[in-house]
């Protein structure tokens, strides 16, 4: 909704004229930069998974935490830590 009324176009056409240009919908290309932004800052940063979501757009760290969950497999603090082991080997 928000491109939409930024760029004064119909949400629905939009959508469609980013699926025919970029072969995926706009909102999943939204939720993949989202998640990789997050998966960024959970191995570069140590600031907090709540408050990574709330830079993020997410209400709190359970609604973001879901997200990030239901996409990668596993809670951001679970990457965060695999991904610490992982370059500490």
């Amino acid at each position: 909704a928000f491109l939409s009324e930024k760029f004064k176009y119909n949400e629905k056409y939009l959508s469609q004229c980013f699926k025919q240009k970029m072969r995926i919908m706009l909102k999943k290309y939204l939720k993949n930069e989202i998640i990789n932004r997050a998966k960024h800052m959970l191995i570069y940063t140590s600031m907090p998974i709540s408050s990574i979501g709330e830079q993020l757009g997410y209400y709190d760290a359970h609604s973001f935490s879901i997200v990030f969950k239901n996409s990668e497999g596993i809670s951001p603090k679970e990457y965060r830590n695999k991904m610490k082991n992982n370059n500490s080997v």
